[in-house]
């Protein structure tokens, strides 16, 4: 049965320090007892620094059967600072052991439309069809996820795929997985820090939103880590 488990850390810090230990002891258990382990990593300034936690707590494990996803991708070059996979590459992926081609990144922009770009991922994934383990998910300000924003008007590419072309932060073309493949993870992990997430927060958490953060549910646990600044709201209610 679905379960929701909210758990409001002091700081930033100690958030990061939290979400990488339970992510490693998450692959370390999975990747003993499956053939195959898919996570789906997240971007951002609290997304990228448990990567780099990783980076040490993952150095001593075989990582032959893991594979790595993104939740969205900014439409941009491939070198523009922009790319959720450069940062998580300089984070944790180029000096990992994870096979290159267990590395499932979303095309960058210089392969041709955006359109083209979705289709052709969109047969990738859905060929794979992964199963996973385990989503890590941030939130931003308006509570929306991955690329999935309040009140889009965003474009489906068969199941797992999604086009924004106006997002409400820049740049404004992005690809995203859908609402229901993130809702297919075993297990989805919220990193949230910042008051400016506050309200959102509340909102979501007390049950009367429909914004997109509101709608996630994993077949197993969604955890939400939270530091005190974003969770001052529930802390004082």
């Amino acid at each position: 049965m679905s379960e929701v488990i909210v758990e409001i850390l002091h700081d930033r810090k100690e958030l990061v320090a939290r979400a990488s230990s339970d992510v490693a002891a998450l692959l370390l258990e999975r990747l003993s007892n499956q053939d195959e382990v898919h996570l789906a990593i997240t971007g951002g300034t609290v997304g990228t620094e448990v990567l780099a936690e990783l980076s040490g707590k993952t150095n001593d494990m075989n990582l032959d059967k893991l594979h790595i996803w993104w939740i969205d991708e900014r439409y941009v070059e491939s070198s523009s600072r922009e790319r959720n996979e450069l940062q998580a590459r300089e984070a944790w992926l180029d000096g990992s052991k994870i096979p290159a081609d267990n590395i499932h990144a979303f095309p960058s922009s210089g392969v041709g439309s955006i359109e083209e770009a979705a289709e052709a991922f969109s047969k990738i994934i859905e060929y794979i069809q992964p199963a996973f383990d385990l989503v890590l998910l941030g939130m931003g300000e308006d509570g929306h996820i991955a690329s999935l924003f309040p009140g889009s008007n965003s474009i489906s590419v068969g199941d797992w795929v999604v086009i924004e072309k106006n997002s409400p932060k820049p740049p404004s073309q992005r690809l995203s997985l859908s609402l229901r493949a993130i809702n297919s993870a075993r297990d989805i992990v919220f990193l949230v820090s910042g008051a400016e997430k506050s309200d959102a927060i509340s909102k979501v958490l007390g049950g009367v939103s429909d914004l997109p953060a509101a709608l996630v549910e994993a077949k197993n646990n969604t955890t939400w880590l939270i530091d005190s600044q974003a969770g001052s709201k529930i802390i004082s209610s």
